[in-house]
């Protein structure tokens, strides 16, 4: 669904069976019970980017945990510019994010945590010469990206690879890129 300012992803995956949209999985940090999903909510305005991401009475630039008995939505996380992708497995979260000119990135998500968006970016602006981000994130109380694209990428879904896929795959999650066209297998050295 889009409007004329903010772009809005709903991810869910029926327990990993059905993928609507761009592929989600029921998710409540609470329980293992299938009550609640995810959803994220962007805004991507290239050099002109507003303080929604950093603003907790706004849901703009935020993971929302939505529960889906009484419809009320919380803030899990925040500081994103524009989500593409959002992958689950076993409460562990990663999403994708398109950063400004470069500074794609892969972030594991965590509840209450804040990943610097619009202060902090490994990106630069596309035109405005006075527009600057700080680059680390961790030096400026954000979370640091797990892994970030310094040319951009136009990065987009993501998946993690099923286990039964084959051995030497595990621990592996695949991204898609929009720009180049291409998919990127980042694999982590434990769970």
């Amino acid at each position: 669904y889009y409007n004329y300012k903010y772009k809005y992803h709903l991810h869910l995956n029926f327990n990993l069976k059905y993928q609507l949209s761009y592929g989600f999985k029921h998710f409540n940090p609470q329980s293992s019970d299938f009550e609640s999903l995810l959803i994220s909510v962007s805004e991507a305005q290239y050099d002109n980017p507003s303080q929604n991401a950093q603003n907790d009475d706004s849901i703009v630039g935020k993971t929302l945990v939505m529960n889906l008995l009484d419809q009320s939505f919380e803030i899990f996380a925040k500081g994103f510019r524009n989500h593409q992708g959002i992958a689950v497995k076993e409460k562990i979260i990663f999403a994708t994010d398109h950063g400004p000119k470069g500074g794609d990135e892969l972030n594991r998500v965590y509840n209450n945590s804040n990943y610097g968006w619009p202060k902090a970016s490994y990106g630069v602006a596309y035109k405005r010469k006075n527009l600057e981000y700080l680059k680390s994130h961790i030096e400026n109380g954000f979370k640091e990206p797990e892994f970030v694209f310094l040319s951009a990428i136009g990065i987009s879904q993501l998946i993690f690879v099923p286990e039964e896929f084959d051995k030497s795959w595990d621990n592996s999650i695949l991204i898609t890129s929009l720009n180049g066209k291409s998919i990127y297998r980042v694999r982590f050295e434990t769970k």
